[in-house]
């Protein structure tokens, strides 16, 4: 009984049962392939290679680069691509890749925040100045001189 225990236990990490990461990993570890040349053929950087061999989808920006990376990765290792897309849209149905909208951190009423009242008075008066320079700017040059004759 125990060489039956350890026969399954040595089989057990070659099968390539479990997720789209374990399938990929082994299949790449069948090729002696390491994940800098995975990276350098595929384009898809080292980290991504990683996270998508441990299965934490949900490190990558999003569904689609979940997709997208595994398909090019399968490719890569000679693994059917819409397969392992397949596995990888089903590893995903539980919806756990949506992300959540992150709350601005900034509130309207936050006196903390918001600009000091002589900052206001300073911007005001900059504008006022503005405005009557600009006004003076356009009567002297339309208005003075310019009558035919």
């Amino acid at each position: 009984m125990s060489s039956e225990h350890e026969e399954q236990a040595g089989t057990a990490p070659d099968a390539p049962m479990g997720g789209a990461g374990a399938q990929l990993r082994a299949a790449r570890e069948a090729l002696n392939l390491d994940l800098k040349h995975i990276a350098a053929q595929t384009r898809i950087p080292v980290r991504h290679l990683e996270v998508i061999e441990n299965g934490d989808f949900e490190a990558l920006p999003s569904r689609a680069y979940a997709i997208g990376f595994t398909r090019t990765f399968a490719t890569a290792v000679g693994l059917d691509p819409a397969v392992m897309t397949d596995v990888v849209r089903a590893e995903l149905a539980d919806g756990s890749m949506q992300r959540a909208i992150p709350v601005s951190a900034m509130e309207p009423g936050d006196p903390a925040r918001l600009p000091s009242s002589g900052l206001a008075w300073a911007g005001a008066l900059a504008a006022l100045v503005l405005a009557v320079g600009a006004y003076a700017f356009y009567s002297s040059y339309f208005g003075a001189g310019t009558e035919p004759g």
